[in-house]
């Protein structure tokens, strides 16, 4: 991928300059300096240098931006902190950052506090925005501000990010991939003195429409800066070109954190294959273990059910002692009358003989 870039820088209508800005192969940036002129101008060259010093020493690759976005923040810092050391007078003095940077075939936005990175499709339209470190920003996420109210708050120059040369500070800048680069887009790194003379929906109009020539699109943006622009205002255009042999990134628009690990295509498959197989192993041990409870319990209750049935009498069993019982009654009944009749006959026998006996001794008397 190659990209045609141009620029332009104006103090607006302020005495001094604190802006700076860098391009080249594959990057553009813009700082935007934070303390007077004693300090401000410092801390924006001590970013712009830094950064250019990094990207010429070694590029990242797509699996360590974030490790060497890391390492560019706390070297900046760091510079900051030497220079202030050196002249106490420049103690707080802080700097903005916007850039994108070609990485293989990507490109990444780099921001930290309130200077923007734009990302626009060759028709104007705005593909990705990146979203200001600052107060005013924080009040209309609250949904306490309007968009009308936040352009003229008299807050609006509060940033809530930004590099600062105090000992032991500490910013995270915010990284994100811009997705679906394509032949003849724009990209447009700014300070927020660009923003005064310009919105979003003017630069969209404005980048739409031919000719789509950067020399040309830089001039248009400058002027109405230069001519409105309280704040110093400075603008980095670049316009995407790919050579036949280039992929350009269709991926999503993603802010990622310093402390996260990028995948690549090839790292994301294996990674759902592993997940794959992890839940399909996680869901076949689930099932043997709910087979195995049920198994169990099927098995208690077959050995319970069998040992009820025989401490439990059946009904038919029941039903059957029942009717012998009743027969051993009849029996024993029977067996008693007959017994009782053959006493009485035997009683009667035995008396009849005795009354015989008798009666014969009183005759012969």
């Amino acid at each position: 991928m190659k990209l045609k870039i141009n620029h332009y820088t104006h103090p607006g209508q302020r005495d001094y300059q604190e802006d700076k800005f860098a391009f080249g192969e594959g990057y553009l940036l813009v700082s935007d300096g934070v303390g007077g002129h004693a300090k401000g101008n410092k801390a924006s060259e001590i970013v712009a240098k830094t950064c250019e010093a990094a990207i010429n020493k070694s590029l990242p690759t797509p699996e360590t931006i974030q490790a060497w976005v890391e390492h560019l923040v706390s070297e900046i810092l760091e510079n900051m902190w030497k220079y202030v050391e050196q002249h106490p007078e420049s103690h707080g003095m802080g700097a903005t950052l916007a850039m994108v940077l070609q990485v293989e075939a990507n490109l990444y936005s780099i921001h930290i506090g309130d200077s923007r990175v734009y990302h626009f499709a060759s028709d104007g339209r705005i593909k990705w925005v990146s979203k200001d470190h600052s107060l005013v920003q924080e009040l209309l996420d609250a949904a306490v501000l309007t968009p009308e109210q936040a352009a003229d708050h008299p807050r609006k120059n509060i940033i809530t990010r930004v590099l600062q040369g105090k000992e032991g500070h500490k910013v995270k800048a915010a990284i994100t991939e811009l997705a679906t680069v394509e032949k003849g887009d724009f990209l447009l790194v700014c300070t927020d003195g660009v923003l005064e003379a310009w919105t979003d929906e003017a630069l969209s109009v404005l980048l739409g429409s031919p000719p789509q020539n950067v020399e040309l699109l830089i001039k248009e943006i400058a002027q109405p800066c230069i001519e409105n622009s309280h704040d110093n205002n400075t603008a980095v255009l670049a316009k995407v070109y790919a050579s036949e042999d280039t992929v350009l990134s269709k991926n999503t628009p993603k802010e990622m954190g310093i402390t996260a690990k990028k995948k690549t295509k090839k790292n994301q498959s294996k990674k759902k294959k592993w997940i794959r197989w992890l839940l399909l192993a996680i869901v076949m041990a689930i099932a043997t273990i709910l087979f195995g409870i049920l198994y169990h319990n099927t098995g208690i209750k077959k050995e319970t059910d069998s040992k009820n049935a025989e401490s439990v009498p059946h009904k038919e069993t029941i039903k059957t002692d029942k009717k012998n019982q009743q027969q051993k009654i009849a029996t024993d009944s029977l067996k008693y009358k007959q017994m009782h009749r053959e006493n009485q006959q035997q009683k009667t026998a035995t008396d009849s003989s005795e009354y015989k006996q008798m009666h014969r001794k009183n005759t012969e008397i």
